[in-house]
């Protein structure tokens, strides 16, 4: 018998409830058995929780990555498009990345360092469609950058327009 199942043996036999419930990991199953939420803290230290529909594949995350920065994903098309949240105070940005079927980035927005608006479009294939004409202006701080081969990219680079 587990420690868990130990204190809560106890708190029923001498009618009391346990007041702190600690584990490493905890899954919400369905009637069938399958998982359909997920909590704990992963290999890279982030502190997650996920929501899976009935196949079991992730629909939205909800955590804080090591640092402490809170980030929120959401998975479309498959599990290959997603929309990801996240306000970093470390890089003091706070910003949304859309991945298209293709597995890209295709849609950055957010808040850019230097307090501005920021937004930066890709097409299919990562190529910067937004923006290219403004890319050369001096008095910008930040430049568009192509998203990683991952898909995954970082919106302290976008330019503020």
């Amino acid at each position: 018998m587990s420690m868990i199942g130990l204190r809560s043996f106890f708190a029923r036999l001498f009618g009391r409830r346990p007041k702190v419930v600690r584990a490493r990991e905890l899954i919400l199953e369905d009637a069938q058995g399958n998982v359909r939420t997920q909590m704990l803290v992963d290999a890279s230290n982030n502190t997650v929780t996920y929501y899976k529909d009935t196949k079991g594949e992730n629909r939205l995350m909800i955590g804080l990555t090591a640092d402490g920065t809170p980030r929120i994903t959401m998975w479309y098309a498959n599990g290959v498009g997603k929309i990801e949240l996240e306000a970093n105070d470390n890089v003091n940005t706070a910003g949304m990345a859309i991945v298209g079927e293709s597995g890209q980035v295709q849609v950055l927005m957010g808040v850019a360092r230097n307090g501005l608006p920021a937004v930066a479009l890709f097409d299919q294939h990562g190529k910067t469609l937004f923006p290219n004409a403004l890319s050369n202006r001096q008095d910008l701080t930040d430049v568009a950058t192509p998203p990683e081969e991952d898909g995954s990219a970082d919106l302290q680079y976008v330019l503020a327009v």
